[in-house]
């Protein structure tokens, strides 16, 4: 569907959004299917609870960031 649009600016926000929309979707999703596809008797609970906070913590705090992005001024501002 992105490269259908015919300008490239289109091309290029459509792009950013939608790796910004994979970025947090691979935190959330990767420790958590780690979590379940791993056998039982490889991790302790206490491994099983740092991992889920990652997956519950980070992501939360990574959508302020990815959306902050997008503003022109702070994405000039980090490039500096």
């Amino acid at each position: 569907a992105i490269l259908k649009i015919k300008s490239t600016q289109g091309r290029c926000k459509a792009f950013s959004t939608c790796v910004s929309h994979l970025t947090v979707i691979t935190f959330f999703y990767g420790p958590a299917s780690y979590i379940y596809m791993r056998p039982n008797s490889s991790c302790s609970p206490e491994r099983d609870k740092q991992i889920s906070l990652f997956y519950n913590v980070f992501t939360a705090l990574l959508n302020p960031v990815v959306y902050s992005l997008r503003n022109k001024d702070i994405k000039r501002a980090f490039l500096k």
